[in-house]
């Protein structure tokens, strides 16, 4: 019994000791190839000198979060966009909101405040932090911002089109404000979990009509204007329509893969649409969750691997996790961030970093010291897919990481 003990005591020494020169290893990494863009929490100042190295040939990067509801990250973001903006000549932004709906804030930025801006984003997003974005896009002529999702992001669509509305009314007999709230009431009845006939009803009415709207708008150009390009308009309406269907066939077939595969690919082919038809001469910058703009997902097709497929090459993926604190759910919840589970764990390297906000490129191979960045890591308090998977393969999901220490919930009421 004696002699079984110290064999145990010698294993668990030696896994102690295996583990802390495993630590030991990777802050050594960081420290000749990692950048702390942040020291501390409370500075202003920011070190994006590794990003300008590895994205100055990039055409498109994309910035992932682990949560929609977290400042620091949203003041990140905002000045690494200011930063990529004004060294590297990044000139779009395109964000996980309405394509349509962030027409408004975009061609109506001179007569809209920042603070008005923010309310054609997502729900999750609409927070004080996104104001210094809308400010920046307001003092930047040259920045252009733009949606992707298939879903919308609130009315401001209906705004947009309000000055072609009589025209288009004259044309085809139809009132574009009074389709988009029958399609918002549809959108409403599709949330249920049973299919009626009043569904079909009026999925076949709203279909129709926005098939007759696409039909007049690419035989007479109507609806182009600087307030309403008409390509944007029409891919607006295509995806009013895509969405439809998918949300329809999801109250027939109840497979949420089936369901999130197809808005994945609707993003990654609106982002295709605004990369060659609409900004095809500038460099762009995605926004959005990790989950979509992951490169690869074992459980699901996500946007990322449409876009590798698409854009080949042209894509840096950037995925962004923190440690500790606390966010807000999409439902403005406050939650607190679970404690590491050690070193199986990505919180646990987040705190082994020596500043507050970290960066590093992820090489083609392993090396000493991230070995942990190439096997199955786990990654609590964020969505990694469908069936709730604890784990994450970093080199294959991204091609850079950035690391935050401490987070706290984003502020909505200000």
């Amino acid at each position: 019994m004696y002699r079984l003990s110290l064999v145990l005591f010698a294993f668990l020494f030696q896994a102690l000791l295996l583990h802390a020169q495993s630590d030991s290893d990777y802050q050594r990494y960081l420290k000749k190839h990692g950048t702390t863009i942040q020291s501390q929490a409370s500075s202003d100042d920011y070190d994006f000198s590794s990003l300008k190295k590895q994205l100055r040939g990039q055409r498109i990067v994309a910035i992932g979060e682990f949560t929609h509801g977290a400042s620091e990250i949203f003041y990140l973001k905002n000045k690494l966009i200011e930063y990529l903006h004004k060294e590297l000549d990044y000139g779009v932004v395109l964000l996980e909101s309405g394509i349509g709906e962030i027409l408004l804030p975009n061609y109506s930025r001179d007569t809209l405040s920042a603070r008005r801006m923010i309310y054609s984003l997502t729900g999750p997003w609409q927070t004080k932090s996104h104001v210094p974005l809308m400010s920046l896009v307001k003092e930047n002529p040259d920045l252009q911002i733009a949606g992707f999702d298939v879903q919308k992001s609130g009315g401001a669509f209906s705004r947009v089109i309000r000055p072609i509305t009589e025209q288009v009314t004259d044309a085809t007999g139809i009132d574009l404000i009074d389709l988009e709230k029958q399609n918002d009431a549809l959108r409403k009845l599709l949330n249920s979990r049973k299919l009626t006939d009043d569904i079909t009803s009026l999925k076949g009415s709203v279909l129709k009509d926005y098939r007759k709207l696409l039909s007049f708008l690419n035989s007479s150009g109507i609806g182009g204007s600087d307030k309403v390009p008409l390509k944007l308009f029409t891919q607006t309406i295509h995806n009013r329509i895509a969405y439809i269907h998918y949300r329809y066939d999801f109250l027939q077939d109840q497979d949420w893969n089936k369901r999130w595969l197809k808005r994945d690919s609707l993003m990654a082919e609106n982002i295709r649409f605004l990369a060659e038809d609409i900004y095809p001469d500038k460099k762009i910058i995605i926004l959005a969750h990790n989950f979509h703009i992951s490169k690869y997902n074992p459980k699901e097709e996500v946007m990322g691997e449409y876009l590798t497929s698409i854009l080949k090459d042209n894509v840096y993926t950037i995925g962004v996790y923190a440690a500790n604190g606390s966010f807000a759910d999409n439902g403005r919840n406050e939650q607190r961030l679970a404690a590491s589970e050690g070193s199986g764990d990505i919180k646990h390297y987040i705190s082994l970093q020596p500043g507050e906000i970290q960066f590093f490129d992820i090489p083609s191979k392993s090396k000493k010291g991230i070995e942990w960045v190439y096997r199955d890591i786990t990654a609590n308090d964020t969505f990694n897919d469908l069936s709730s998977t604890r784990t994450v393969n970093l080199s294959k999901w991204f091609d850079g990481l950035i690391f935050l220490k401490t987070v706290s919930p984003a502020v909505y009421k200000f």
